[in-house]
């Protein structure tokens, strides 16, 4: 029997579960999808789960990583809503569009869009290299 293949979700430590659940479907527009111990939520094609631990533990610059295909959305919607760490959309030409954002909680969230296809240029050398491996 085959089991369907899930992508993993990124687990964040919050210190006050109720406070973290609004700031995740108020400001950041997930929904919740199952909520006991823990919370799994979700947006689009990006799932979260959050637990909650005792203020005595330091949780501060826990990361996850989220991908969307919808990156340059996200961070128009994120910087209207005025979450003041959101930082800029960073584009280069070899990696994916990416931003991040510090939740309620110190945690950081790194948003990152799809890998970039590279064009390649007739005559350049990544042409000719490519039409001399498939010839």
């Amino acid at each position: 029997m085959m089991t369907a293949h899930r992508t993993p979700e990124p687990v964040l430590l919050a210190y006050e579960l109720e406070d973290t659940v609004r700031f995740y479907k108020e400001q950041l527009g997930f929904s919740i999808i199952h909520q006991e111990d823990s919370v799994l939520a979700e947006r689009d094609d990006m799932t979260i789960r959050l637990g909650v631990v005792s203020k005595d533990v330091d949780i501060s610059g826990m990361t996850a990583i989220l991908r969307t295909d919808n990156v340059r959305a996200v961070h128009t919607e994120y910087r209207a809503t005025g979450i003041p760490s959101v930082t800029n959309l960073l584009t280069t030409r070899k990696k994916p569009l990416q931003f991040s954002l510090k939740d309620i909680n110190g945690n950081y969230l790194l948003f990152v869009g799809p890998q970039p296809e590279l064009a390649i240029l007739p005559g350049s050398l990544a042409a000719i290299a490519r039409d001399r491996q498939y010839a």
